[in-house]
């Protein structure tokens, strides 16, 4: 008989991860103990909780089934707060099918709790309590989700974007933080109106004002836009400004777009400068240029952007005959972030010694965690012409998070005639939380009415294009 302590140290935890690579459930225990320690008790009652949720019993269970997923989707989509059991309920009957709907057992919105909250071998549940933060007993009115089916529900329900009951349920909720997640979540999944409607109750939030700018001048209101750029600089806040700008440059409106610049480099803003000085640069005012790229640098600029203005500085002090303040300016740019790309596959297999060699390669990478490989092998399966395998390394690729394999693959097939698979493809990615296949194959097809409302509008809950909304 072996003592068992009730929570293992940070140290034992340390220990365990060199344990873990291949063995899947160990790999969940340790994620969803890392708070508590608690990974023995984790690893024997996490996969009853899991069974207990995937597989409900009872008139009841798939109710209690419904509410769990409504909290997994808040938690995997940013919500950290504790969960109000009226927007769990309220969520609810999206997750639901009809006849469940039609037919709900009598006081439902209690047994599903119940079922939710049912102990699981003593040890946890899907959804618990949530204690008093200053004293005895607990929070009325909210749960938590076990870390054990974050993690889980992270993973099965990756590629799922919830349904319309779930946003409509995010009235419920009040934690900023939380909902500018949310937000941003239904933003990235192509819902522009969902996330239109929780930005407008945290649009005093740094940055939500430009978010909002962005997408009125994409809907075509371009009065909208230019009132939410100004409210934002209202606050002091020139990002707005600088959206809408950006915007009108990509029309080719330089000067109502210089204009916008300007009023957010009042408020120094480090993207307003860093434009201005490239407008000035390109039109021969090396000066005035110079002076806008360390105005651009001393606001606060950082990234690319800092990297772009150095080496616009070094070039101007360059051709004033300043060769060392240009050097020293080089040196400062070559310690900055720097652009980079893949290399094309065809660069890839000759430097492996071919097509198989690099395959293996990239296999060995991936089974090391390596997700990049994940799509380049995806890449090298639709080259080949095995669409099956191109297609199941992207959506490994996508249990690891990455949807750029499922993009990749949308691009290469709508570039071949495959229009039918492109949006299949270019929609699961957009659920999984990544849009940009979607947007390209709205942006070529926008003379279809169809893909002009998704251009414009995005897409409904369930995925369909939305109709007019602002």
């Amino acid at each position: 008989m072996h003592d068992v302590p009730d929570r293992f140290s940070a140290a034992d935890l340390t220990t365990l991860v060199e344990q873990i690579d291949h063995d899947t459930p160990l790999a969940t225990a340790h994620v969803a103990s890392k708070a508590t320690g608690m990974i023995t008790q984790t690893l024997a009652a996490g996969p009853d909780l899991v069974d207990h949720y995937e597989h409900p019993t009872g008139p009841l269970g798939p109710y209690g089934k419904a509410l769990i997923t409504a909290a997994v989707d808040a938690r995997r989509l940013g919500v950290t707060a504790p969960l109000p059991s009226d927007f769990l309920t309220a969520a609810v009957p999206g997750y639901l099918t009809d006849t469940q709907r039609a037919n709900p057992p009598h006081d439902w919105e209690t047994h599903a709790l119940t079922y939710a909250c049912a102990p699981i071998r003593h040890v946890t549940s899907a959804l618990s309590s949530v204690p008093n933060p200053t004293g005895m007993g607990a929070r009325p009115g909210v749960v938590q989700l076990a870390d054990y089916l974050v993690y889980h529900g992270t993973n099965s329900r990756r590629l799922f974007a919830p349904p319309q009951t779930f946003w409509d349920a995010t009235r419920h909720l009040t934690n900023a933080t939380d909902l500018h997640a949310l937000a941003d979540a239904a933003r990235l999944r192509g819902r522009l109106f969902h996330a239109t409607s929780i930005y407008l109750r945290i649009k005093e939030t740094p940055g939500v004002l430009a978010l909002l700018t962005g997408i009125a001048h994409r809907v075509g209101d371009e009065v909208r836009a230019e009132s939410l750029a100004y409210q934002a600089a209202d606050f002091g806040d020139g990002s707005a400004l600088v959206a809408l700008a950006g915007a009108r440059m990509e029309t080719g409106d330089q000067n109502s777009a210089e204009t916008l610049y300007r009023q957010a480099a009042d408020l120094s803003h480090p993207d307003a400068l860093l434009a201005l000085g490239k407008i000035h640069r390109e039109a021969g005012e090396g000066v005035s240029a110079d002076r806008l790229y360390r105005q651009a640098i001393d606001a606060g600029l950082n990234g690319v952007g800092l990297t772009e203005a150095r080496r616009a500085l070094a070039d101007i002090c360059e051709q004033s005959g300043r060769q060392s303040e240009a050097e020293q300016w080089r040196r400062k740019a070559a310690s900055g972030f720097q652009r980079f790309q893949l290399r094309n596959l065809s660069d890839i297999q000759q430097r492996s010694g071919g097509k198989e060699a690099a395959e293996r390669d990239f296999e060995k990478y991936a089974a090391d965690g390596d997700g990049t490989a994940l799509i380049i092998l995806a890449e090298m399966r639709e080259e080949a012409g095995d669409p099956t395998g191109a297609e199941e390394y992207a959506q490994r690729a996508a249990e690891a998070g990455l949807m750029d394999g499922f993009n990749y693959l949308a691009i290469t097939r709508a570039n071949s005639g495959d229009l039918v698979s492109a949006e299949r493809l270019a929609r699961v990615a957009t659920d999984g939380g990544s849009d940009w296949a979607l947007w390209e194959l709205a942006r070529v097809g926008s003379d279809e009415p169809s893909w002009k409302k998704v251009i414009r509008y995005g897409l409904t809950a369930d995925g369909c294009p939305a109709d007019p909304w602002w």
